[in-house]
């Protein structure tokens, strides 16, 4: 592709595979190293994703957190941390490319490792 760069995040809405219902998309951030969108039901739920080449851009702070590491359905390992005062569980993870993903969400736990095994990479 003409103008792309090694550090270039190509990630499209596209490759999310499943979004559970009621949920649309409120924002939206492209660039040339993130990817981000944002998802809200009318419940006040919302989803969160973002995809980076910067593992720093997608860290959040470790006060009271609970972590537990598993493997997802296309192998990779990934992190789901537990947020009790926000009631936020956080999914990161990084693909073969060294791109990391940022998976939040106010839903079940159950919900958020659906969407990631969706993804298409």
């Amino acid at each position: 592709m003409r103008g792309r760069k090694d550090t270039d995040v190509l990630f499209e809405e596209s490759q999310i595979g499943y979004m559970p219902e009621g949920f649309e998309k409120v924002e939206e951030e492209i660039t040339f190293s993130l990817v981000y969108f944002k998802y809200k039901n009318s419940e006040g739920d919302y989803i969160t994703i973002r995809v980076g080449r910067d593992k720093t851009a997608l860290q959040i702070d470790n006060e009271e957190i609970g972590k537990d590491v598993y493997l997802n359905a296309a192998g990779y390992e990934y992190t789901i941390t537990h947020k009790d005062e926000l009631y936020k569980d956080v999914i990161i993870w990084k693909d073969e490319n060294d791109i990391y993903y940022y998976l939040a969400s106010t839903m079940e736990t159950t919900e958020l490792v659906d969407i990631m095994n969706s993804i298409s990479y």
